[in-house]
């Protein structure tokens, strides 16, 4: 899964923000907080366990690829899986 770590982490404190759902093709403006920011990456948080949760339930890892696709960390996780 590519899993930005930005999306969550580099969230302002305070300030106005817009944020993309690529999925629906929708955008959003948001008056930042620090509750809200707490609240997102929460759900940030939430979600990744929930994925880690299903994916082990079918005796796998998932594999998060937090820093963009790289080919040999692909390649890695499909040897692991097969030996």
């Amino acid at each position: 899964m590519l899993w930005d770590k930005k999306e969550s982490r580099d969230l302002p404190r305070w300030g106005m923000i817009k944020l993309a759902d690529l999925e629906q093709g929708t955008t959003r403006t948001l008056w930042m907080r620090p509750a809200l920011k707490k609240k997102i990456q929460g759900a940030f948080a939430q979600r990744k366990q929930q994925l880690q949760h299903c994916f082990r339930s079918f005796g796998c890892e998932p594999l998060f690829m937090e820093q963009g696709y790289r080919a040999e960390s692909v390649n890695q996780y499909f040897l692991q899986l097969a030996g």
